[in-house]
C-alpha cells in the first residue's frame, strides 16, 4: 500500500491594517478634485485629469479608512517627548 502524502499547511489569512486618516485627509481630497476639476482643466486636461485621478484615489483612501479602521488607534495618548 502507498503511502499519503501529507497535504500542505495552510497559511492563515491576515487582515491587511488599514490606518485611520484624520479629516484633513478629506478636507484635501475634496479642494483638490475641484481645484483640479475646475481651475488646472482650462490650462491642461491631461494635467487635470491625473490629479483628479490622484485627488479622487485619496478620497476613496479617506472613505476605506473610515470604514474599516478602529478609530481607537488614533485616539490612543500620544507618549510625551523629552527635551
Amino acid at each position: 500500500m502507498a503511502k499519503k502524502k501529507a497535504l500542505p499547511k495552510l497559511r492563515p489569512v491576515v487582515r491587511p491594517e488599514i490606518a485611520p486618516l484624520n479629516s484633513l485627509w478629506f478636507v484635501s481630497s475634496i479642494l483638490g478634485m475641484i481645484i483640479s476639476i475646475v481651475y488646472v482643466s482650462k490650462f491642461s486636461l491631461p494635467w487635470a485629469a491625473a490629479f483628479t485621478v490622484v485627488f479622487a484615489s485619496m478620497f476613496f483612501a479617506g472613505i476605506i479608512s473610515m470604514r474599516r479602521a478602529m478609530p481607537d488607534d488614533q485616539l490612543l495618548p500620544r507618549p510625551k517627548r523629552s527635551r
